[in-house]
């Protein structure tokens, strides 16, 4: 067999990854978690794909982890490793049985309960969003200063209700277009792993919706540049950046006094929220599957096991078998 590289191989992987339409995102990772791979290697002096052996895929795993890595994090590097020494075996750079990877098992996860936002929180996070958009703004400036302030407050607004309300993930909401929102629905075409999926849209979010536009509107309408065609866009007509949504969605929840460090202040935190929520309201599990857009239920059910132990004992008793007897 042809002796190839580390980093040849991880280019070819990658150039192979974008030919298959894996998404950015996901060739990002690969990029970041091999090139931390291959520089360990390089440093015990392997250089190439053949003489990758599973004590060493095992023994960066060990040091990623001594290093303060969770488990769950250790296995990401695990989930590109084997994708890089796939790709290899199916090229014929290496044999199957030759595959280091087949011998080196994932670490054991701690399972973890989900913490997520109480009802009253998000209350108070809604309420927050909305006080915010009705507050008086300059009217006039040379920047238009008033106009575009109205114009972020409720498109913030209307980025916590449609994560509120449907789950989605931040990816999803961000590669939105207005094409994609009829009366009635939301058609998320851009999900994860391409697959796509149909969302409900209540008339909260429909009313949002105007308001955000209007106020959109008004804004470009003094500007003398293209708009994006995304539904959520920044001062400047572009997409809205994920970072720039994530470092919002925190000012946001830091502006209405949240501050239980044991609950994540990020978009994916409403996605927990809404999970949670139709587990308590004792919605089938398939259908939560479908609605968060889940490939496997076991992802799911960990929004199951996440539920505290007051809320299992009022679901078994609301369902006691002897006071439902007919």
């Amino acid at each position: 067999m042809v002796k190839i590289l580390l980093d040849d191989a991880v280019e070819e992987m990658l150039f192979n990854d974008e030919a298959r339409g894996l998404s950015k995102n996901t060739i990002d990772k690969h990029r970041k978690y091999l090139g931390m791979f291959t520089r360990f290697l390089n440093s015990i002096q392997i250089n190439y794909i053949d003489e990758v052996e599973p004590r060493n895929i095992k023994k960066f795993m060990i040091k990623k982890y001594h290093e303060g890595s969770a488990e769950s994090y250790v296995n990401t590097f695990l989930r590109s490793i084997r994708a890089l020494f796939l790709y290899c075996e199916n090229e014929e750079y290496i044999s199957f049985k030759d595959n280091p990877t087949k011998n080196v098992k994932w670490m054991k996860e701690e399972k973890k309960a989900i913490r997520t936002f109480t009802d009253s929180e998000v209350k108070s996070i809604l309420k927050y969003c909305n006080v915010q958009t009705k507050k008086g703004v300059k009217k006039k400036s040379r920047e238009n200063a008033g106009l575009l302030t109205k114009f972020t407050r409720e498109r913030d607004y209307l980025l916590v209700l449609l994560l509120v309300d449907t789950g989605m993930r931040i990816s999803e909401a961000l590669n939105l277009k207005m094409e994609d929102i009829q009366s009635d629905e939301i058609s998320i075409k851009r999900a994860k792993g391409k697959k796509g999926r149909i969302m409900y849209i209540s008339s909260i979010l429909q009313k949002q919706i105007m308001k955000y536009e209007r106020a959109k509107k008004m804004y470009f309408d003094t500007k003398d540049f293209d708009v994006s065609e995304y539904l959520f866009i920044n001062k400047n007509g572009n997409k809205y950046a994920r970072d720039m949504s994530e470092r919002d969605i925190k000012r946001i929840c830091d502006g209405c006094g949240i501050d239980n460090e044991n609950i994540q202040k990020t978009p994916h935190g409403f996605r927990h929220f809404f999970a949670q929520n139709l587990v308590i309201n004792k919605v089938n599990i398939y259908v939560i599957q479908r609605l968060l857009g889940h490939s496997s239920i076991k992802t799911t059910e960990i929004y199951l096991n996440s539920l505290n132990y007051k809320e299992v004992i009022k679901i078994g008793k609301e369902n006691s078998p002897l006071k439902n007897l007919r």
